[in-house]
This record gives structure tokens, sequence and C-alpha cells, in this order.
């Protein structure tokens, strides 16, 4: 489970809620970027509960069983993501006669 976004606010929520977030950043701002740590990606021998920052929750990253669907995979703020979830979620309730 993961992200990668294109826009600093979205990274700041997913950060702050413990998701894995990729930002992408155009390659004329290589210049301005600073990075303060390195940190190792989590373990697959990890127990797959990730703490939530700021809180005492966690997120439970086990495969399921049935396997959810992926319904977009793209940045987050493209049009495509709201057609994607429109679709996925009009067929949930489309019935056949």
């Amino acid at each position: 489970m993961g992200a990668f976004v294109d826009d600093l606010n979205a990274a700041h929520d997913l950060f702050r809620t413990g998701i894995p977030v990729w930002l992408i950043r155009h390659t004329r701002e290589l210049a301005t970027v600073r990075i303060d740590k390195l940190v190792d990606a989590i373990d697959e021998s990890a127990n797959r509960l990730i703490p939530l920052r700021d809180s005492p929750g966690f997120i439970d990253t086990q495969d399921e069983s049935p396997e959810h669907p992926i319904v977009y995979q793209g940045l987050t703020h493209k049009s495509e993501r709201y057609l994607a979830m429109a679709r996925y979620i009009g067929g949930l309730y489309s019935y056949s006669i």
C-alpha cells in the first residue's frame, strides 16, 4: 500500500496518516530538494501493522481474501480517478434484469 503524488498537501496528509508516500517532483526542482533522512522500507517479516503517526491506531496491511480490486492507478489530481471510482461504484449497484 502506498501512493505516488505530485501535490505537497496530499503528500503531507498521507505521511501524517502513516501511509507510504513517494513525492513526484519535476527535474527542474532538483536543486531545491533536501533529504533529511533515509529510512528502511517495512520489512516483509514485520507483522504488517503500520502505526499511525499522532494516533494510537494502526493500518493493517495484510493481504485480504478475496483481494480488493484496484479501482484506479495514477496521480491523485487526475479526473480519471473520479471516473474510475464512479464506474466501480456503478458496477456495485447495477442489476441485470
